[in-house]
C-alpha cells in the first residue's frame, strides 16, 4: 500500500516536470495564434503539447514524447494504485463505493494514459473521447473515495480536500465542457480552467497519496505490536 502511494506521488511530481519540459520545447503556435513562436498559458491546451505537427506546421516530436511520457506515467500509477485505496473501508461500512474507488481509479488512469497517446490532430474524435473518460472517471473516483473517507472517519483534511476538488472538477465539467468554445473568449476561458482543474485534481491526488503512506505506516505499526508486543527503534 505504502508502495503504490509512493510511485503515484512521485509519478504526479515527474508529470509536472515533464509538461513544463514539453511547454519549453514546444513552438508551434496555437488555435487563435497559429504562428506564435512559443506555447502560451492562455491559448494552448495542454493537449497541444501531444500533437503530431504544430499549428505553424512543425514537426513536434520532442513536446509530444514528454507529455506522451508524462500522461503514461501518471495514468498507469494512478490505475496501479487502485487496490490501495481499499485500505480506507476498514470498518467495512462503504464496500460500495470502495469498489466504485478501485474502479473509477483504473478507468481514469487508463484514460489520462491514452491522452497522451492519442494526437488531437489527427484522430480528433478518439482523443475526445479518451479525454472525456479521464476527467469523468477522475470525478467518480474523487466522489467515491469522499464516501468511503466519511463513512470510515478518515481525516477530515483528506475529505475535505476531496470535497473542494470534486467541486472544482464538477465546475468545470459542467460550465466549461458544457457551455462551449464558440468565441474566442469562451475558448480562453476553457483553456485556462483546463489547467486550473488539473492542476486541483493532481494537487488533491498527491494530497490523498500522502494520506494513504500515512495510513500505511501507522497499520505497519500496529500489525507489529499485535505480533510482537515491542516495535523495535
Amino acid at each position: 500500500m505504502r508502495t503504490r502511494a509512493r510511485v503515484l506521488g512521485t509519478a504526479i511530481a515527474l508529470f509536472g516536470i515533464l509538461v513544463v519540459l514539453a511547454v519549453l520545447a514546444y513552438h508551434g503556435g496555437s488555435h487563435l495564434d497559429p504562428f506564435a513562436g512559443s506555447y502560451a498559458f492562455r491559448t494552448n491546451y495542454l493537449s497541444d503539447l501531444g500533437r503530431v505537427l504544430t499549428y505553424n506546421g512543425r514537426t513536434n516530436a520532442l513536446p509530444r514524447a514528454l507529455f506522451a511520457g508524462a500522461t503514461m506515467l501518471v495514468g498507469g500509477a494512478l490505475a496501479w494504485s487502485a487496490p490501495a485505496w481499499r485500505a480506507w473501508n476498514g470498518s467495512g461500512r462503504a464496500a460500495t463505493a470502495t469498489d466504485v474507488t478501485v474502479m473509477s481509479a483504473v478507468l481514469a488512469g487508463a484514460g489520462f494514459a491514452a491522452v497522451g497517446l492519442v494526437p488531437e490532430d489527427r484522430q480528433l474524435g478518439p482523443h475526445t473521447f479518451v479525454v472525456d473518460v479521464a476527467f469523468g472517471m477522475l470525478l467518480v473516483f474523487v466522489a467515491a473515495l469522499t464516501v468511503v473517507q466519511v463513512r470510515n472517519r478518515a481525516p477530515r483534511v483528506l475529505w475535505i480536500a476531496n470535497a473542494g476538488a470534486l467541486a472544482v472538477l464538477a465546475v468545470y465539467a459542467g460550465f466549461v465542457l458544457g457551455s462551449g468554445t464558440d468565441t474566442p473568449s469562451a475558448l480562453t476561458f476553457a483553456i485556462v480552467a483546463q489547467k486550473f482543474a488539473v492542476g486541483i485534481a493532481l494537487l488533491d491526488v498527491a494530497v490523498q497519496t500522502r494520506g494513504l503512506a500515512a495510513k500505511s505506516a501507522t497499520t505497519d505499526i500496529g500489525s507489529r505490536r499485535g505480533i510482537g508486543g515491542v516495535v523495535e527503534t
